[in-house]
């Protein structure tokens, strides 16, 4: 016969004997290069303390590597030191929270280790290499959690969407997977908060009652909610040739080791009640004497003996206060409980005393209720008296509501007069607020034939055989921001001056005739530059005015926002042009997952293409969470307190909501992402 490959199962019980439960967390919040996280240890420490405190997890099997901890080289090494700590009947738990990163053209899924320097994938953890090494692990069962961007490319089939019993299940090795994600982004969750997934996982977990449940009900739960609370997808089931056996990971509540010992006791204590029931007064005095002695022998714990000790004498008070009772049980405790017998019967005397001092208490109490009915009868009279001159008052309350009533008239009279005076002044004010409109339309007027009178108007540029429109664009104040979320609030008024915004995003041709390479992922000489990071920009433009004699940049962020709304007056449009983004954006719903040659949608009222959707475009201005202190005068908002700078408009890979003209984002400035690029801007 060959060896089973499930757990021993007990014959007469049907009982899985387990192994030990290990639990391996990694996560990183302060990476060296990439972008810093804030919610990833956070998340680490409850799922273990949650794990440690409610469920079957010892500390003494916990292993953390955290920030600094969490290098590639520890990563490895720790994975190869759990191969040899666990055993064949052991399971396995890890958890990852941190960036992920997909490589499209190998398909290849990445964790990121806190070292990592961006584009430098040999400093990554490829899902093989780390695939690899668990499947060196021997436990029964291994569950992974995955809390990265792109963590579903460990999955190579369709994720499992059943739930089995914990019994069915637990008998056969497992190699399992919950990603919080598809290939896709997830979200970090606010600062100070648990990420989406780490929100459902912890809720599941505290909120559970069951003493046993399989992973596939947590898996069940988080695809059920997470979908309602972010925009990312989880995906869970068996992982692929990782010899998964058609089993589960099962998660146990801890055990009260106490309980069953009480339990049996109480059984115990029920026969001997029985004996006393029926008159069999010295073989109860046996048997409870015994079950003494049996107590102090076995349970050397001196926690369970207190405990299962003081519940046998217990058992016997309550007998003594039952009339029928009371002589057997004095019989049994006349020689062991003697002593225990002279204290009740000290309690009962003590007990007889304060019974004896409540009753002195009540006969004066009784004096006192005496004199307080005399007192009362006087009461009665003096409220005789009184009535009588209630009757006087009431009379002259009657005379005063008849003159809160003429009064309450002339009030209405009053008031009818103000409410005519409001709607006169309510109406000059909408006669006030036409004209001011009328006045601004007028200004508005005056300053566009100002500015072409005055030699303000749109140009071409060129470099080398690559041309492209830059458009004059009229400044003025308007209001920024909106009430949609807090990083976009308070609204306020921006004065933005006369300034030049380029017609389309910076495209790949223009790119290469500056920098002589092209770094884009979705290659076409027309399609806008990507993967650029703000400080590979930075560069572009120092070649470019090197070229060109000129001083070109990136727009401020009040800028960017001032000609997506289309300038002065702006017709409060939600996107670039239009409430409807089909028509003047490539985005998520209709991009087909890449970038489209800039100009082939419609233009926004100033005649500049693509700023929603197609790429998210840098800006010069640092990343603030609100618009508090923020600059009124149109410029650059930067005090070198944020290494992550503003990007504006949405990109190929976004929703609606995200490419609205209001909404603001940022990204790390040393990091580049294919869904980014920029355009340029000049003073007038």
């Amino acid at each position: 016969m060959g060896k089973k490959r499930g757990l021993d199962i007990d014959k007469k019980t049907g009982k899985v004997s387990r192994g030990v439960n290990h639990l391996l967390a990694i996560a990183v919040n302060e990476y060296d290069h990439a972008p810093k996280l804030s919610n990833c240890i956070k998340d680490a420490e409850a799922l273990v303390a949650e794990l440690v405190s409610r469920y079957d997890f010892e500390t003494e099997n916990v292993e953390t590597l955290f920030d600094a901890e969490a290098t590639r080289v520890n990563v490895f090494k720790k994975l190869r030191q759990l191969k040899d700590r666990v055993k064949s009947k052991d399971n396995l738990l890890i958890y990852f929270a941190g960036h992920g990163v997909y490589d499209k053209d190998s398909n290849t899924g990445y964790l990121v280790p806190v070292e990592a320097a961006p584009r430098n994938y040999w400093d990554f953890v490829s899902n093989a290499d780390f695939l690899g090494l668990i499947r060196a692990i021997k436990s029964f069962h291994t569950f992974l959690l995955m809390d990265s961007c792109f963590s579903g490319t460990l999955f190579r089939s369709i994720d499992d969407d059943s739930t089995r019993l914990a019994e069915n299940v637990e008998q056969f090795p497992s190699r399992w997977g919950l990603a919080a994600g598809r290939i896709e982004e997830v979200e970090d969750g606010w600062h100070g908060e648990n990420s989406p997934f780490a929100k459902a996982v912890l809720q599941f977990l505290k909120t559970n009652e069951n003493p046993k449940f399989p992973a596939s009900e947590l898996v069940q739960y988080t695809k059920r909610v997470i979908p309602r609370n972010a925009k990312q997808t989880p995906i869970g089931g068996p992982l692929f040739k990782l010899g998964d056996m058609n089993g589960e990971f099962v998660f146990y509540l801890k055990r009260d080791e106490e309980l069953p010992m009480v339990q049996a006791m109480e059984q115990d204590i029920k026969e001997g009640e029985a004996l006393i029931f029926e008159g069999q007064f010295r073989k109860a005095k046996r048997f409870f004497n015994g079950l003494l002695t049996e107590v102090k022998e076995d349970f050397k714990n001196e926690n369970h003996k207190n405990v299962l000790t003081k519940k046998i004498e217990a058992d016997l008070d309550l007998c003594m206060n039952i009339p029928k009772y009371k002589p057997f049980v004095e019989k049994i405790l006349e020689n062991q409980f003697e002593e225990k017998l002279f204290q009740l019967k000290s309690e009962l005397e003590e007990k007889t005393k304060k019974i004896t001092q409540q009753e002195k208490s009540i006969e004066k109490n009784q004096a006192t209720i005496d004199k307080s009915n005399k007192d009362l009868l006087k009461a009665r009279s003096v409220e005789k008296t009184l009535e009588g001159e209630l009757l006087q008052e009431e009379q002259k309350l009657k005379e005063a509501w008849e003159q809160v009533r003429t009064l309450e008239k002339e009030k209405n009279k009053v008031e009818k007069e103000i409410a005519t005076v409001k709607q006169k002044l309510k109406d000059a004010t909408s006669e006030i607020s036409q004209l001011k409109k009328e006045i601004e339309a007028l200004e508005a007027l005056d300053i566009g034939s100002k500015g072409l009178s005055g030699g303000f108007s749109s140009y071409t540029e060129k470099v080398g055989k690559v041309s492209f429109k830059m458009i004059a664009i009229n400044g003025g104040t308007f209001k920024m921001g909106s009430r949609e979320s807090e990083r976009e609030q308070p609204i306020h008024n921006v004065t933005v001056p006369d300034f030049y915004l380029a017609e389309f995003p910076v495209t790949q041709k223009l790119w290469e005739e500056v920098m002589k390479e092209n770094p884009s992922q979705f290659l076409g000489k027309d399609n806008p530059v990507e993967t650029v990071s703000w400080d590979d920009v930075q560069e572009f433009i120092k070649q470019f005015n090197a070229l060109t004699g000129s001083a070109y940049r990136l727009p401020s962020e009040a800028e960017w926002e001032f000609a997506a709304r289309g300038g002065l007056p702006s017709k409060g449009y939600k996107y670039a042009g239009s409430n409807n983004i089909d028509d003047f954006a490539w985005y998520k719903g209709n991009s087909n997952g890449k970038t489209h040659p800039v100009g082939t949608k419609n233009p926004n009222g100033l005649g500049l293409y693509d700023m929603n959707g197609n790429v998210w475009e840098w800006c010069q201005d640092e990343r603030h969470d609100s618009y508090l202190g923020a600059p009124k005068d149109g410029s650059a908002w930067e005090d070198g307190l944020n290494t992550h700078r503003v990007r504006r408009g949405g990109s190929w890979y976004n929703a609606p909501e995200r490419c609205r003209v209001f909404h603001r984002n940022s990204w790390s400035s040393s990091y580049p992402s294919y869904n980014l690029g920029f355009r340029l801007a000049h003073s007038s």
